[in-house]
C-alpha cells in the first residue's frame, strides 16, 4: 500500500516537472521571437528615410531607391521583402490577428497575439525611425 503511494506521488511529480519544463520552453522560444523580431523592425525602421502605409502593412524608403515592405500575409506571418527581391518571414506557432501599420509618417506599429494553454497575451511594439518622435 505504501509503495503504490509513493509510486502515485513520484508518477504525479514526473507529470507537473514534465509540463513545467513544456512551458517554460514555451516561454522561452517566444522571448527569443519577440526579441528577433523587435531588432529586426527597429533596425529596419530607423534606417528608413520615408513610411508609407500600404496594403496590410508598411513600405519603408531607403537611400538610393530602396524599399522594404513589411506586412502580413494569409498565413498570419510578417513578411519582409525588400526590392532586390529578398523575403524573411518572422512567425511563432501561436501567433494571431498580426497588424502592421503606419503611424503617421515617422513609425510603425506591430501589434498581434501569442496564445498559449487558452491564453493570449497581446503585444506591441512601436518603433520610430532616426529623427523621429
Amino acid at each position: 500500500m505504501v509503495g503504490s503511494i509513493v509510486l502515485a506521488a513520484a508518477a504525479a511529480m514526473a507529470s507537473a516537472m514534465s509540463n513545467g519544463k513544456a512551458a517554460t520552453e514555451r516561454m522561452s522560444r517566444s522571448a527569443a521571437y519577440l526579441s528577433q523580431l523587435g531588432m529586426r523592425l527597429s533596425d529596419a525602421v530607423m534606417r528608413a528615410e520615408s513610411i508609407a502605409a500600404r496594403a496590410g502593412g508598411v513600405e519603408l524608403g531607403y537611400a538610393g531607391g530602396q524599399t522594404l515592405a513589411i506586412y502580413t500575409d494569409d498565413t498570419k506571418r510578417i513578411v519582409f521583402k525588400d526590392s532586390g527581391g529578398s523575403t524573411a518571414y518572422y512567425a511563432e506557432p501561436s501567433q494571431a490577428n498580426v497588424a502592421i501599420t503606419a503611424v503617421g509618417a515617422d513609425r510603425v506599429s506591430a501589434t498581434f497575439e501569442l496564445a498559449e494553454n487558452g491564453q493570449s497575451q497581446t503585444y506591441r511594439m512601436t518603433m520610430a525611425k532616426r529623427g523621429g518622435t
